[in-house]
């Protein structure tokens, strides 16, 4: 397990170093006021939106829709594109997965990485 995560963390250096993304500006601010605390705490909700994310089942809200499009880039650039208040939303995300559920955590890393290199190769 500690060799995959090592692993998974290059890989996510290497996207980062070598990542070329357009400079589009920060990510839309809509969604700023959304309770994370409360979709973490409750079971429910937050399956709901990793079982979008993870395309296990539809997205139910615009939040949802919006983490599922923003989660790889967000993961890769260290939340480059984020506001403020989207920073400390993600870390939150990030901070209760890995105490909590790393499973699923390392579930979403696979799959931002690989969304990640999906839309690269696209572009090439």
């Amino acid at each position: 397990m500690a060799r995959y995560l090592w692993i998974l963390s290059i890989v996510i250096l290497f996207a980062t170093i070598f990542s070329v993304r357009a400079n589009d500006g920060a990510y839309t601010t809509k969604y700023d006021n959304i309770n994370v605390d409360e979709i973490l705490k409750t079971a429910r909700l937050r399956n709901q939106y990793v079982d979008c994310y993870l395309g296990n089942s539809p997205c139910v809200t615009p939040e949802a829709k919006f983490l599922k499009d923003v989660l790889p880039e967000v993961l890769v650039t260290k939340c480059s594109k984020c506001s403020d208040k989207q920073k400390i939303i993600f870390d939150k995300v990030i901070t209760w997965f890995e105490e909590n559920d790393k499973e699923t955590w390392n579930t979403i890393l696979t799959k931002s990485i690989n969304e990640h290199i999906n839309v690269r190769n696209q572009r090439s």
